[in-house]
């Protein structure tokens, strides 16, 4: 089933950092080099992971003709670049050097000396080099010299690239095949996109069946965003964030998001630009009241306080004038909840009975588990009172080596404990860096588990060139349907070597 476009899409690509000042990766960027105009060796240099810039320079003398170097940032397929700012230094020294930002199709600035109109520094003074109002293929910082005889000693040109934001155009609509209801909340689908790739899953729903569409539940296909913005979902490190075909991918939602009465829901799907195609048409969806307890005539006799913490429920039972019952007989019960949807789930468990001491007070130790809603009733329906209990994720993660060199990978695999949803869970490294935790500049932020919660993270060393000691941790994101807040693993120390 095709949907059309409701509209074409943007998102946002950040490189090298973002405008809070995160490292990033230099993901949609490509070395190139020439001389006389004939492909040559490339020798532009990536610190962007490290915190250092993107950059390319030359230096005379060279005996070649025409020398050029260049770093060049390219759309994916099927997409195109309408906007770029960028953050860079480019300086020229000696008579026939230039540095030049351009785009496919014409240069946007230029450093030289050749032309007085133009300066000898370009974007030095803070000032960010970009452009808007076209369509284009690629971004390109280049450097060179115009003749190879004039290259003589003195003559040098060099661009240092810090920050690199592009506004990516994609007019291409997701595809969705072999959609399988699987009964009335939860719907199994596969999806495939040409451009930016497919994002995200969502459930919208139209309360009452009037008003506006509002997002009851979501689940991200692969990728995640920077979440740079506040309020903005489409922004990434790299022109094409997202996996172009998903198959199996499950969306869903919990009954108990909505109120009772009858609604209009609709399941679609979302490229990282934020072009849509319908899952599943709108529906009306029904939220049954729920079914009332039998009537008492008895009068409330007793009254239950209750307290919890993460491992013991403590209360007292009362009578109405406030004093103890002793011996009085309790009821535990418990059902499951979802922290990220604010919602329980499941059917009341009863796990354990206990009896009030001489003073009225009780204590149950509560079982290890997952968030829960957990319930105390008195056996004769007098009273009754209940209380949630929020669990971070546990996290289970260790080195597959606790030493390496520069240049090779660290490797951290573990286990998220569940239960856990369809798709898996969400899980990111972090490293700790000048007294905090910081997230590690990788392609992908976060990464899911597989369905049985194991998961396996990878950062390769590039610039460690003294022994160097680093912890890093494996943080487990909320979810929807996961039972768990977030949480951490502890700490991982591996020892890089030059």
């Amino acid at each position: 089933m095709t949907v059309d476009a409701a509209r074409a899409g943007t998102m946002t690509v950040y490189s090298c950092q973002t405008p809070s000042g995160r490292p990033l990766n230099a993901s949609g960027w490509v070395r190139s080099a020439s001389v006389g105009g004939q492909p040559a060796p490339a020798r532009g240099a990536d610190a962007c992971s490290d915190g250092g810039p993107l950059s390319v320079s030359l230096t005379a003398p060279l005996p070649e003709v025409y020398p050029l170097q260049a770093w060049s940032f390219v759309a994916a397929p099927d997409t195109s670049i309408a906007a770029f700012s960028a953050s860079l230094c480019a300086e020229v020294r000696g008579t026939r050097a230039f540095a030049e930002v351009a785009r496919a199709g014409g240069p946007v600035a230029y450093a030289t000396n050749v032309w007085p109109e133009w300066p000898a520094r370009l974007g030095c003074d803070g000032r960010a080099i970009g452009g808007s109002g076209f369509l284009t293929e690629s971004v390109h910082l280049r450097v060179w010299c115009d003749a190879g005889a004039s290259c003589g000693p003195g003559v040098a040109a060099s661009i240092a690239l810090s920050r690199f934001r592009a506004e990516i155009r994609d007019d291409n609509v997701p595809v969705v095949t072999d959609v399988h209801p699987l009964g009335a909340e939860r719907v199994l689908f596969d999806v495939t996109d040409a451009g930016v790739g497919a994002y995200r899953a969502v459930v919208e729903a139209r309360v009452g069946q009037s008003g506006p569409w509002q997002e009851l539940a979501a689940k991200e296909l692969g990728c995640s965003p920077l979440g740079e913005t506040p309020g903005s979902r489409y922004e990434f490190a790299a022109p094409q964030p997202c996996p172009l075909r998903v198959s199996g991918a499950v969306v869903g939602f919990t009954p108990a998001a909505l109120p009772v009465g009858t609604h209009d829901i609709r399941f679609v799907v979302e490229d990282a630009s934020g072009n849509r195609a319908d899952v599943t048409p709108a529906r009306p969806y029904v939220v049954a009241a729920p079914a009332q307890p039998p009537v008492t005539t008895s009068a409330p006799t007793s009254i239950l306080r209750l307290r919890a913490t993460r491992a013991r429920l403590t209360g007292r039972l009362l009578d109405l004038s406030s004093q103890p019952i002793a011996g009085g007989a309790l009821e535990i019960q418990s059902r499951g909840f979802l922290p990220k949807a604010d919602a329980a789930t499941g059917p009341w468990t009863t796990i354990g009975k206990l009896a009030s001491r001489a003073n009225g007070a009780f204590s149950f130790a509560l079982p290890r588990g997952p968030s829960r809603v957990f319930r105390v009733v008195h056996p004769d329906g007098s009273s009754s009172a209940e209380t949630t209990v929020l669990a971070a994720a546990r996290v289970a993660a260790r080195a597959r080596h606790t030493r390496v060199r520069n240049g090779s990978s660290a490797v951290i695999s573990g286990r998220v404990e569940g239960p856990i949803p369809d798709g898996g869970v969400l899980v990111g490294l972090e490293v700790r860096s000048n007294g905090r935790w910081v997230p590690v500049a990788t392609n992908r932020r976060w990464v899911r588990t597989r369905p049985s919660g194991t998961y396996s993270l990878s950062y390769r060393f590039r610039s460690t060139f003294s022994p160097t000691r680093y912890r890093f941790r494996v943080v487990a994101d909320e979810d929807s349907a996961f039972q768990y807040t977030r949480g951490t693993s502890r700490s991982v120390s591996v020892l890089v070597r030059p």
